[in-house]
């Protein structure tokens, strides 16, 4: 009996018998869904196409991430509509080699109407979006993406008797390739065709941007917006996710609409005057002006009398002129203006429906300036800010100079690992590693008489709580570092970003000061997810004259926010792990109730051309 309760007095220390847990799905930490959106503007195609695919390979890395490739199905695309307009230019170089000229060509035959786009007429919600597996995103454009797409579609409707020969051929191929594959062992190839590698690989799909929304809403996907310009740059794209609850990145549709407007811009900087940022002065011009530009030298020299004026206060005589579209990005059609000839002959291309200036074609040496396809209604002169070039060579191998060493020493921080990790916290917070970072070692040659340099500022986080990356100051190649090839196209000086700001052009408390002023912008914009300003910043002050805001900056590789999230003094960041916080605030701003009002109720006072309330 005394060895009975010893025994039962164990069993009570030990404490009472535990079931072991069951473990439900829901206890499982889920991969979460990216559905990658490109496309965008027939101009800017290009551009998004290589944010898109940059954001699928860094996102892939992770365990806990499916990023996912989708394409806004461009105007003008396919294979019929490129045969047509083949035709077209076929029938009009047929016309010119028998001695007709351009003003006795036919309207269809003219060139600006073979560039030009059509606008399709129909609801944004009612545009196309192919869904389409990695291999067919890895083309070099738009157009052969859905080439790709059509032709995979077509194969997989198609049965394989009534396919032509040399489709059958390839599907033959396909499978002999398969077949050695899996029986060498590669892991993954069966998964790709629904477990059996001998079936047809998953067709791509042609949904509605409607559908798309639903379907995204449904597979609980957060869809990140890699578009560059259109309808994605006007908030058309975003209302439709709105309107469907589904997470996206960037800001909103209120706010991408205002910040598309550089006049809408400029009229909320001008509030904030008082904290040290300034809008550059501005003028209207409207398009249909550059008809009558063209062919009255007159005229040209009037106009640019008084843009000088206007703009240029006292030293007006002096001042060149910046002019660009109102609502594009990307430095689409920006041309500095230094005389009446320079408007002239800005003027004759944009109203010949001309894809570019020529390198160099205007008083100032300058690269090639590409034009829109379809040129906007209104157009904006600005002052010119006159900068003292900063010129960048790499250091030498033995040592660096003391610039550079001081820029290097200013810049050592600490930045978490890069590598793939799987996390079960919602917010994807990783592991912090300590490691140096440090930028490459470079001399920097700065003349300093102009304090202004142009410079680009990253935004990144959630509504009210952005932090801002950077700045990067614009910089460019020594020219004993250039390559002599390529002959007088290659005088013109090529851009680049430097980041850190190396601090024999502006100290680290400049700088900082310019990263809280940014702050400022962005809360006063309701910018929230990713964006990217563009400044002039003063290098003594820290003060900003802000030349436009993007709310969908480039995120291709060699976009400036990786090396300022990498370089960050605040919080560095390896690229995968920016786009993680990207991710990871839309899914906040999801979480968010009447996400909306907070940017109606910030820009309210601002006029939006075209918007029309909640019910629009």
């Amino acid at each position: 009996e005394e060895e009975d309760e010893e025994d039962d007095a164990e069993l009570l220390l030990q404490g009472p018998v535990v079931s072991p847990a069951i473990v439900t799905d829901a206890d499982i930490p889920q991969a979460q869904r990216v559905w990658v959106l490109m496309g965008g503007d027939v101009d800017q195609q290009d551009v998004s196409i290589r944010s898109g695919l940059e954001v699928v390979r860094k996102l892939g890395q992770y365990a806990d991430m499916v990023p996912e490739p989708f394409l806004l199905a461009p105007p003008g695309a396919g294979y019929m509509e490129r045969k047509r307009r083949g035709a077209l230019l076929k029938k009009r170089n047929e016309w010119l080699s028998f001695g007709y000229t351009e003003d006795d060509l036919p309207d269809e035959l003219q060139l600006e109407s073979l560039r030009m786009v059509e606008d399709s007429g129909v609801r944004p919600e009612a545009e196309y979006v192919w869904a389409m597996p990695l291999s067919a995103a890895l083309q070099p454009n738009a157009s052969t993406i859905v080439d790709s797409c059509d032709r995979a579609l077509q194969l997989a409707t198609t049965s394989y008797l009534a396919l032509p020969r040399l489709d059958r051929q390839a599907v033959d191929v396909r499978h002999e390739v398969q077949g050695e594959l899996v029986a060498g062992g590669i892991e993954g190839v069966g998964q790709l065709w629904g477990g059996n590698h001998e079936a047809r690989p998953i067709p791509p799909r042609l949904l509605t941007l409607e559908d798309f929304a639903d379907e995204a809403a449904a597979a609980g996907a957060v869809v990140f917006i890699a578009m560059q310009g259109g309808m994605a740059a006007n908030g058309s794209v975003q209302a439709v996710l709105e309107a469907a609850g589904v997470p996206f990145t960037g800001s909103g549709a209120i706010t991408s609409m205002a910040c598309q407007d550089k006049l809408a811009v400029a009229e909320v900087v001008e509030e904030l005057q008082p904290q040290g940022i300034d809008p550059i002065p501005s003028q209207v011009v409207v398009s249909a002006l550059f008809e009558d530009l063209a062919r009255d030298e007159e005229l040209c020299v009037a106009l640019m009398g008084e843009l000088r004026s206007t703009l240029g206060g006292a030293a007006g005589a002096e001042v060149p002129v910046a002019l660009k579209p109102c609502n594009l990005g990307s430095r689409l059609g920006v041309a500095r203006l230094d005389t009446p000839q320079d408007l002239m002959l800005y003027s004759q291309a944009v109203a010949s429906g001309a894809a570019y200036i020529p390198a160099n074609t205007l008083s100032v040496p300058h690269p090639r300036i590409p034009l829109p396809g379809a040129p906007p209604p209104i157009y904006i002169a600005q002052f010119y800010v006159v900068t003292d070039p900063i010129y960048v060579r790499p250091a030498a191998s033995t040592s660096s100079s003391s610039t550079s060493s001081s820029s290097s020493k200013t810049a050592s921080k600490t930045a978490s690992t890069d590598s793939p990790t799987t996390s079960t916290s919602a917010s994807w917070q990783l592991d912090a590693v300590e490691k140096v970072v440090e930028p490459p070692a470079v001399e920097v040659e700065w003349a300093g008489n102009q304090k202004w340099v142009e410079v680009s500022i990253g935004l990144v986080g959630s509504l009210g709580t952005v932090e801002a990356l950077g700045p990067s100051v614009v910089a460019h190649l020594h020219p004993s570092c250039r390559s002599q090839e390529g002959g007088q196209g290659q005088e013109h000086e090529v851009a680049m970003h430097l980041s850190p700001v190396p601090a024999s052009v502006a100290s680290a408390e400049c700088c900082e000061v310019a990263r809280q002023r940014a702050v400022i912008v962005a809360e006063r914009l309701a910018l929230e997810g990713v964006a990217r300003l563009d400044a002039f910043m003063h290098v003594e002050t820290g003060e900003l004259l802000v030349l436009e805001v993007d709310t969908l900056p480039d995120l291709s590789p060699t976009s400036p926010l990786y090396s300022q999230a990498l370089y960050s003094t605040v919080n560095p960041l390896y690229p995968g792990e920016l786009l993680r916080n990207v991710v990871a605030a839309a899914l906040e701003a999801a979480q968010r109730d009447n996400s909306g009002t907070t940017a109606e109720a910030l820009l309210g006072d601002v006029e939006l051309e075209g918007y029309e309330g909640e019910e629009g």
